[in-house]
C-alpha cells in the first residue's frame, strides 16, 4: 500500500503506487507527478506534523498579543518594529520573550 498518494492521482482521485520519481499513472498518462510529503511518512502523520506546528504558532502568536496588550505603549511599539523587520518570526518572539529587546 502506497503511504501518500501524488498530487494529481489525488486530485484525481485515481489509485497511485507512489513510486518516485513519477508513479505510473503519472507516466502513463504522461501527467506532472509531484509529492507534497517526505516518502517515508504517511499522510497522516504528515498532518498530524502540520497540525503540531500550527498549534505552536498560534499559542507563540497568541503569547505577542498579549505582551502587547499588556506592555506599556514604548514597549509595545518596539515589538511592533522588531516584527516587522524581521524575517524569522520564531527567533524574534523568542528574543522578545527573554526581554532582550526592552533591556535596549
Amino acid at each position: 500500500k502506497a503511504k501518500a498518494a501524488c498530487e494529481t492521482c489525488r486530485a484525481r482521485k485515481t489509485k497511485c503506487d507512489a513510486k518516485r520519481p513519477e508513479c505510473s499513472a503519472c507516466a502513463s498518462r504522461g501527467s506532472k507527478c509531484e509529492y507534497d510529503i517526505d516518502p517515508d511518512i504517511t499522510r497522516y502523520t504528515s498532518l498530524k506534523r502540520r497540525y503540531q506546528d500550527l498549534e505552536q504558532e498560534h499559542t507563540e502568536l497568541l503569547d505577542v498579543l498579549d505582551m502587547l496588550r499588556s506592555r506599556s505603549e514604548d514597549d509595545a511599539f518596539s515589538i511592533l518594529q522588531r516584527i516587522r523587520t524581521s524575517t524569522d518570526i520564531r527567533a524574534t518572539i523568542s528574543f522578545i520573550k527573554e526581554g532582550d529587546l526592552l533591556a535596549q
